[in-house]
Parts: structure tokens; C-alpha cells; sequence
């Protein structure tokens, strides 16, 4: 599935751009103030290893995979509620435990070989049960199943053991109506359910491609990967279900690419010779020098570009391999985490971009406002403190203590840079040894999986906008009793019974401040063990071409390219638009 060679052709490319529309001369043409057409160009900073929705971990693996495939409901991009994808409606009962989906009728895969006559067919409630029980399989990569599905769905733990032969509390009530049991209510369930994993596949496609699938219902259809670079190729569904309110059939663009730089020089590069729409995650100190140096572009009316900033969801951590010496202490632990400069992070190795976690793993967003961050104790430097717990772990001055292997994962200078800061920061305070190796995501997933190494990057972005889907990450259930199987999500290995019970009853309780002070009582327990050392909260930077349009920033930095379109304004037109007088 590595290597894919773009066989699209011109007369392919103009085929999909005609049906569908509802044209002139074979173009489509948009209602309203929306345009048809076009090429949206965005980039990753780290290819894929897979796009089967099942084995997604990866951020970048994720926001393509939901371009290709749509599961029953999706986020709406400026407020992060979910609303309904293939799921026309739903209904929930009895307390909270039974969801009831009506589906959309008009929905379709698209058109591939694996069909008959290479038509997609349309998407059907049995083709949700087979999604589910390929997401509940016993399979070592469906890392998935256990983030949503083992504690919550009725039957999936039997199922996926082999005790049974379907879900008990997934039903196909008709061909357009699906029913999910839960365990017990669990208010965001709903949000899981917008996660690429609980995207629908067809049998057809599954039974011929397997795990190297590209067949979805999504707006997007797969058309090709270049071989040498990377680049995704997608054009868009011309049987696509969702409209806008004129009616104008989504997606707006009749192509999306996506390309990869490691580098973000490079990537900003690309933005400024127009091969990119957009581009996130700069530096703020760049910012500043591209704000300086461009200022005419954002300042003519309209704008050549325009400026987006936004605390994101997203926690950076080292996370501690507990299974093991040295980190099976918690006096080591704390020491590691008292003897690290977060700052000083930030303003060496980040240059200025990103905010210093000072709680826990939560990150502070305006979408949890309402979650008590000042019961949560961080850790702030304190070399002297640091110092006295190693030496209390039995390592005076760091001596006897064992070199201490890092694995981090490739992904731009950053991770090397963090990586180096450390190494320097823990050898000053407390005299140890640190050794670090850089391989690629999938390889440091697998070793964290399995405890290869002492510590290992890593990094958190929500899937919903919940504090619980940062700290499932730490829920002693996902734990195997065996040190010799995987552990995912929780790869440090840490359980606590009592974390446990409150996050559990926190997960279940519907009263929203009940929820906020179970789960803020969990995570203070877990940080005063520290099993991983908090590094930063991401901030997001995002310059945009200003012919883009519809585009909205958030904290999960979702993106729904179904709905931008490509249009340039006029000055009339722009200030409308803004609001501006």
C-alpha cells in the first residue's frame, strides 16, 4: 500500500468533473454565493502508514481518510457539534443506553471495480454492522476498538474474543435504520462515532483490497499516489449525498491534493508560489517575520492573505515506560518532571509556539471552559526539588542511574529539537544520560505498544471535545496483564483503581458539572504519578490564501474540505463578508 503510481488521466479527470453538475457546457455551476471548481492543495508534515479507517492512529492519516470515507454523523467545523453525515436522524432511549439512526437513502460508494459493473451501490444499515465487527476484530492493529468501542458497545468485548459471531447491541432494524446498544449512557458517545474509524465500508471492497482499501461514501474518491513524493490525488464524488442550503451539491472543489514537507520552511515556501491553499503550524517568530515582510498582502483589500490563530486541543508529552526500572518509581518519574524548563522548550526548540502546560494533560481551550483546571497541580521547574527526589529514589547526583533511551518519531526538525533541549536540560539538573533515536511514527508506535525503549514522544489531539478523550489515554482497562502483549492507547502501563472509578463515572454521568469534577478528580490522582512528563499545549498559526473561502479554525483542527470553496472576492464582496463598514 506504500507505493501507488497516479494513473489518472485527463479523460478520467474530465469525466468526473462533468457528472453531477448542474452546468453549462459540462461545468458545474453553484447557487448562490458559493463557487464550484478548482483545486484545493493542503499539506502534512508525515506520510501515512495506512488509511484503513480500522488502524488509523495518526493525525495526517485521519484528515485524509475523512475526505475518502463518512460514517454516521461528522462535525460541524465552527461550533464542533456533531451533525448528521449518513445519518438523515437519531433518537436516543432508555436513559441514555439506546441510539436509533435513520439513514439517508440517497447514499452511494464510489464507483469501483469491487462493484458490479464498477458502480458504487448504495450505503445500507448492514454495511454499518459489517463496519462495526471489522472494527471490533481481533486484529493487533485495531488499536480503535479499544478507544471506542470495547467498554461501550453491548456484545463488542464478547464478539471481538471470539465468544460470539455479531454484536449483540448493534441491529440493522431495516435497510435504512440502525440501532446501538451501550453498556451504560455515555453522553459523548455520539462524537465517537465522528472518529474515521466508525467510518461504513463496503464488504465488496474490503474482501478484495482489505486493509489497503480506498473505496468509501466520502466527498472524496481516491485517484492515485506519486510513488516518489507521496502527493494524494482526490476528485470528488459526483454522488456525493450532503447539500448545501441552495441546494448545490458538496464538495465544492473538483480536486483536493495533499502533499508532505518535513521541513516547514519548505512547506511555507510552497504556500508563497500559490502550490499550497493554506498552511498551519508555523513558527510564531516566522510569523512575525512573514507578517514583516508581506505586510502589503495582508493589508490590500481584500487581503492576498489572511491570519488564523487557535489554542489548539493537542497535549505534547514524553511519556514514561512504567513496566520497567527506572520508571516503575514514582520519585524517578517526578524527578524528571520537576527537572524540565518548559519554557525554556518553547523558546528554543518551539521558537515561541505553544503555551506551557502548567496543568495536566487537559488542555485549557475556550471548549473547556467549564472543566475546574486550578484542582489540577502541575509540574513547574524546580531543579533543587528534582534533585532531592532522585536522591531519594537511591540516585544521589545522578550516579548509578542507566542511560535512559528516547525514541522519537519523525516529523519535521521539532521532535529533534524538543528532544535535544531535554537531553541537555535533564544532564544539567540531574546528572543522567539520555539516548535518543529517531524513527518513523509507525515504528514508535509499535515499540511503545510493546515498551522498547524507557520513554517515547508523543502527543495527544482529541478526537471529540470532551477532557475524557484525553484521559481514556491513561484508563488502566486498556492495560493487558501479560508485559509481553501490546497496550494502546495507554502505553505507559499505568492503572490505578481509582482513576479508574472516576474517570468510569465521569464518562457515564449526563450532569455536565458532575462530569467536569469526576474527571478533574481523576486526572489530579494520575498527575500526582506522573506517568508522563507534560511538555506543551499546541497554538495554531494558520495563514490562508484569501481566495479560499468557508474555511473555519478550530481546537481539533477539523477540516471539512467538502464545504471550502475556491472563489476570489472582490473588495465589495470581502468586506460584506467580514462584516467590515
Amino acid at each position: 500500500m506504500d507505493v501507488r503510481v497516479w494513473i489518472l488521466s485527463v479523460a478520467v479527470l474530465a469525466c468526473a468533473c462533468s457528472q453531477g453538475s448542474s452546468e453549462e457546457s459540462g461545468k458545474r455551476v453553484a447557487k448562490g454565493e458559493a463557487a464550484y471548481g478548482g483545486n484545493i492543495k493542503t499539506a502534512e508534515t508525515e506520510k501515512y502508514s495506512t488509511l484503513f479507517p480500522v488502524e488509523i492512529v495518526s493525525m495526517s492519516a485521519a484528515r485524509i481518510a475523512q475526505q475518502i470515507h463518512e460514517g454516521l454523523v461528522k462535525f460541524n467545523t465552527e461550533d464542533l457539534s456533531a451533525i448528521g453525515a449518513i445519518a438523515e436522524s437519531w433518537e436516543i432511549s432508555d436513559g441514555g443506553r439506546v441510539y436509533t439512526f435513520k439513514l439517508r437513502e440517497n447514499v452511494y460508494f464510489h464507483d469501483n471495480d469491487c462493484f458490479e459493473g464498477g458502480k458504487g451501490r448504495q450505503v445500507k444499515a448492514d454495511d454499518f454492522v459489517y463496519s462495526f465487527e471489522l472494527l471490533c476484530g481481533n486484529n493487533k492493529n485495531n488499536s480503535n476498538y479499544d478507544n471506542f468501542f470495547k467498554e461501550e458497545v453491548v456484545g463488542a468485548k464478547l464478539f471481538h474474543n471470539g465468544q460470539a459471531k455479531s454484536i449483540e447491541g448493534i441491529k440493522k432494524l431495516d435497510d435504512f435504520t440502525l440501532q446501538i446498544s451501550l453498556i451504560n449512557p455515555n453522553p459523548t458517545f455520539i462524537y465517537s462515532l465522528a472518529n474515521p474509524a466508525c467510518s461504513v465500508l463496503a464488504k465488496e471492497a474490503y474482501e478484495k483490497y482489505e486493509s489497503d482499501l480506498m473505496v468509501g461514501a466520502g466527498p472524496f474518491r481516491f485517484s492515485g499516489e506519486d510513488e516518489n513524493s507521496g502527493t494524494v490525488y482526490l476528485t470528488y464524488h459526483p454522488k456525493y449525498h450532503l447539500q448545501d442550503e441552495q441546494g448545490n451539491r458538496f464538495p465544492y472543489a473538483d480536486s483536493l491534493t495533499f502533499s508532505f514537507y518535513e521541513n516547514k520552511l519548505d512547506e511555507y515556501e510552497a504556500f508563497a508560489a500559490k502550490k499550497l491553499s493554506f498552511i498551519d503550524g508555523i513558527p510564531s517568530s516566522k510569523v512575525a517575520e512573514i507578517l514583516q515582510e508581506n505586510i502589503s498582502n495582508f493589508e490590500m483589500m481584500p487581503p492576498m492573505y489572511e491570519l488564523t490563530i487557535e489554542p489548539e486541543a493537542l497535549t505534547q508529552y514524553y511519556e514514561f515506560n512504567m513496566s520497567k526500572p527506572p520508571f516503575d518509581n514514582v520519585l524517578v518519574r517526578k524527578a524528571f518532571n520537576y527537572a524540565i524548563n518548559r519554557p525554556k522548550i518553547i523558546d528554543n526548540a518551539l521558537n515561541g509556539q505553544g503555551i506551557e502546560a502548567r496543568y495536566g494533560l487537559v488542555p485549557k481551550i475556550r471548549a473547556f471552559s467549564d472543566y475546574p483546571f486550578d484542582s489540577i497541580n502541575g509540574y513547574n521547574y524546580n531543579p533543587e526539588k528534582a534533585q532531592q527526589l532522585l536522591a531519594e529514589a537511591g540516585y544521589p547526583h545522578g550516579e548509578g542511574f542507566p542511560t535512559i533511551s528516547l525514541e522519537i518519531n519523525s516529523g519535521g526538525n521539532v521532535n529533534n529539537k524538543v528532544a535535544a533541549e531535554i537531553e541537555r536540560q535533564l544532564k544539567t539538573v540531574l546528572n543522567v544520560n539520555i539516548s535518543w533515536s529517531t524513527v518513523s511514527f509507525k515504528q514508535k508506535l509499535e515499540d511503545s505498544k510493546y515498551g522498547r525503549a524507557d520513554m517515547f514522544r508523543s502527543a495527544w489531539i482529541a478526537d471529540f471535545p470532551s477532557p475524557e478523550n484525553f484521559l481514556m489515554i491513561c484508563y488502566g482497562a486498556n492495560v493487558p496483564a501479560s508485559a509481553e502483549a501490546p497496550s494502546y492507547p495507554n502505553t505507559m502501563r499505568y492503572v490505578n483503581p481509582v482513576f479508574d472509578s472516576l474517570f468510569v463515572a465521569g464518562l457515564h454521568t449526563e450532569d455536565r458539572e458532575t462530569k467536569m469534577s469526576l474527571l478533574a478528580q481523576a486526572e489530579k490522582i494520575m498527575m500526582e504519578e506522573a506517568p508522563m512528563m507534560m511538555l506543551w499545549y499546541g497554538e495554531d498559526y494558520k495563514i490562508i490564501h484569501s481566495n479560499v473561502q468557508n474555511y473555519h479554525h478550530n481546537a481539533l483542527n477539523y477540516i471539512d474540505f467538502s464545504r471550502i470553496y475556491l472563489k476570489t472576492l472582490t473588495e465589495e464582496e470581502y468586506k460584506a463578508l467580514k462584516g467590515i463598514q
